[in-house]
């Protein structure tokens, strides 16, 4: 009798459970009839410190350029992801409406009721067919389809099954307007398997910026790094919250002078997801 209750306790935990405490099976997709309400706070800290001769000093000083000039922002947007229901091809429609967004300077990043339409493969990435706004210009849609495309192809992360203390890396573009040139850059986040619960798994976050590219003569260094956390959603296969704390550090020399620019913040996202088929 003993054993036979020990039997039934063990398929309780396996049933209820579903995956071992220590390995997740992480894939990251949209899911069809679900929505993701999302809130995206990205707070920025800049330092720009200039080195040179008295005389170039007091040229700043003449011109009202404050040395260090430090500048502080923070943006918020709040958006919900819909998902509709799943045809025989595997495809489903979603939609994307910015409900509420707003900057440090008091603007709107982008105006309240902008959705985005298009359709989804199950498995694969979200594909943009529209931006619907009576406020914004054919142009800035056709920007901001591109833009959002863009972070869909970022968040595209590998499908791995993980033991605790395993790891995988991702390599991402960034590209910087720095005076006169762009700084073309990489940022490579590894992100390493720390718990698993029995409805999300940890992951502690690294992350490397590493200089790509620079034009001949222009004396340009940079050297970056972040570091956060990710609660990924084993259920929903989504992240419920991302968070990533980084620092950058950009250097020029010129004939009379030299530039830093020390660049921090932090990126968080928090996605609260509800399974419309129930």
């Amino acid at each position: 009798m003993k054993n036979f209750f020990l039997i039934i306790f063990l398929l309780h935990a396996v049933f209820c459970f579903g995956q071992s405490n220590d390995v997740v099976d992480f894939k990251a997709m949209y899911l069809p009839s679900h929505s993701y309400q999302e809130v995206h706070e990205q707070n920025f800290h800049t330092e720009v410190t200039y080195i040179g001769s008295k005389e170039f000093l007091k040229r700043l000083r003449k011109k009202k350029i404050k040395n260090p000039s430090i500048a502080e922002s923070k943006e918020i947007v709040k958006a919900t992801f819909n998902s509709g229901a799943m045809d025989a091809d595997s495809i489903f429609p979603i939609t994307l409406k910015f409900v509420n967004t707003s900057n440090s300077s008091g603007k709107k990043v982008v105006p309240d009721g902008t959705t985005i339409y298009g359709k989804c493969k199950c498995g694969e990435l979200p594909k943009i067919d529209s931006v619907v706004s009576s406020l914004l210009t054919a142009d800035f849609k056709k920007t901001m389809a591109n833009n959002i495309q863009n972070i869909f192809d970022q968040i595209n992360l590998p499908r791995k099954t993980l033991k605790t203390g395993e790891e995988f890396s991702k390599e991402a573009p960034l590209s910087i307007p720095f005076g006169s040139t762009t700084l073309d850059m990489i940022i490579t986040t590894t992100y390493k398997l720390i718990n698993v619960s029995h409805d999300s798994a940890f992951f502690d976050i690294k992350q490397v910026f590493t200089v790509k590219s620079v034009l001949a003569g222009n004396n340009l260094t940079a050297t970056g790094s972040g570091s956060g956390v990710m609660i990924y959603d084993i259920k929903n296969m989504f992240y419920s919250y991302y968070k990533v704390t980084y620092a950058m550090l950009m250097t020029t020399v010129a004939d009379n002078f030299s530039l830093s620019v020390n660049m921090s913040g932090d990126d968080i996202i928090s996605v609260k997801i509800t399974d419309e088929e129930k």
